[in-house]
C-alpha cells in the first residue's frame, strides 16, 4: 500500500517542494523560463503540495481572494493557479 500524503503551507513555508513540482513539469517539461515559475504572489498564496512515498508530486497555488477583473469590473475573488502533477514514473 502506498502512503499518500497532502500538506497545506501559507506563504513560502515549504516552499521548496513546491518550487520541485514546478520546476520539474513547468521548466524541465514544458520548457518554461525559470524566472516565471515564482513571483509575487507566492508569499501571499496557500499551498497544496500532495506526496507519494514522501516525494512531491503534485502542487496547486490557491487564494483566498484576489483581485480579478471580470465582466462587472474588478472583484475580491478566490482563486487556484499554478496547478500541476509530475508525472515520475520515467
Amino acid at each position: 500500500m502506498e502512503l499518500v500524503e497532502i500538506r497545506w503551507t501559507e506563504g513560502i513555508d515549504g516552499f521548496n517542494e513546491v518550487y520541485q513540482v514546478r520546476r520539474k513539469v513547468f521548466i524541465g517539461e514544458q520548457n518554461v523560463p525559470e524566472e516565471l515559475k515564482s513571483d509575487e504572489n507566492d508569499p501571499i498564496a496557500r499551498h497544496i503540495t500532495i506526496f507519494d512515498k514522501n516525494k512531491p508530486i503534485a502542487i496547486g497555488r490557491l487564494f483566498e481572494k484576489i483581485i480579478c477583473f471580470t465582466q462587472a469590473g474588478y472583484e475580491d475573488l478566490p482563486m487556484c493557479g499554478y496547478a500541476c502533477i509530475w508525472d515520475n514514473t520515467n
